[in-house]
């Protein structure tokens, strides 16, 4: 399992403390004081959870990162997750680093994988809206809610070799909603077999 954006370790410490096994877990994060915790207090005890810091700029969370460009690549091993997992990150990103994050899942996925990822996302608006007025509440600081329309964040699944199969609106935290992604047979897939 992957995990994108993995703060200060929420999900590892649920799944440490519940009855589901993960074989591996690697976390991923913009700051590094977050993953410097996690690593002294979480991997010091269970050696197959890993987290990896990522120099990528993000208006909110890393300012002065190092811009994502099409050469954006997360130092993991490819083809080697069954799930990528995105609580609360595509909702703070713009389209760009959204389109170079789903480009870099295909290189991740295992040929089953699947990614579980939150966002706001509507039917009916602007294809990225940053801080939209009137939507469910105030927005203050840089990327605090960006909005996507629904079709549009479909195209950039499917550009990135991607299928966005599910959609449960406004479901999760601050009326997010929840979206189920597979992958779809690459270039990659084909040469293996």
């Amino acid at each position: 399992m992957l995990e994108i954006g993995c703060g200060a370790g929420r999900l590892p410490i649920g799944l440490l403390g519940s009855d589901v096994a993960v074989d591996e877990y690697w976390g991923v994060d913009v700051r590094e004081d977050v993953v410097r915790w996690c690593q002294r207090h979480i991997t010091a005890r269970n050696p197959s959870f890993h987290f990896v810091h990522v120099d990528a700029q993000n208006a909110r969370y890393d300012p002065d990162g190092r811009a994502i460009g099409n050469d954006f690549r997360l130092p993991v091993e490819s083809g080697s997750f069954d799930v990528i997992y995105l609580y609360s990150v595509f909702s703070h990103m713009l389209s760009d680093d959204v389109r170079a994050y789903l480009s870099e899942f295909d290189r991740l996925l295992g040929p089953d994988g699947r990614v579980f990822f939150t966002g706001f996302v509507e039917d009916n608006v602007p294809d990225a809206s940053v801080n939209p007025g009137n939507y469910r509440m105030a927005w203050h600081g840089p990327l605090h809610c960006v909005r996507y329309e629904r079709s549009y964040l479909e195209e950039l699944a499917a550009e990135a070799g991607s299928r966005i199969d599910r959609l449960d609106h406004a479901i999760e935290t601050d009326g997010q909603s929840g979206l189920y992604m597979t992958r779809q047979q690459s270039a990659r897939d084909s040469s293996n077999k």
